[in-house]
């Protein structure tokens, strides 16, 4: 199984590769979700993705996600997003 790391995942481009996720759940495993500031969408992707790792370019908008995600990893800023990006 792939493991895959999305960033810009409420965006038209990363909704289209969690599309490719849902037809083929069997080969792809979603690691990490990256987005600028959407925490409602990210929050929704989240909990049917299940993610290790979550990052949010807009540090107001990863305080209020942690809120609603304490179990999960969720990183700020723009070194937080390089970090989602090299997650294994």
């Amino acid at each position: 199984m792939k493991k895959l790391s999305i960033l810009g995942s409420t965006g038209s481009i990363g909704k289209s590769a969690l599309d490719l996720v849902d037809l083929y759940p069997d080969r792809f495993q979603v690691s990490t979700l990256a987005a600028r500031k959407s925490v409602d969408a990210l929050y929704d992707q989240a909990l049917r993705y299940r993610p290790q790792l979550i990052a949010l370019e807009n540090e107001e908008a990863a305080r209020e996600l942690r809120g609603r995600l304490p179990r999960v990893e969720v990183l700020s800023g723009l070194e937080g997003v390089v970090q989602a990006a090299v997650h294994p």
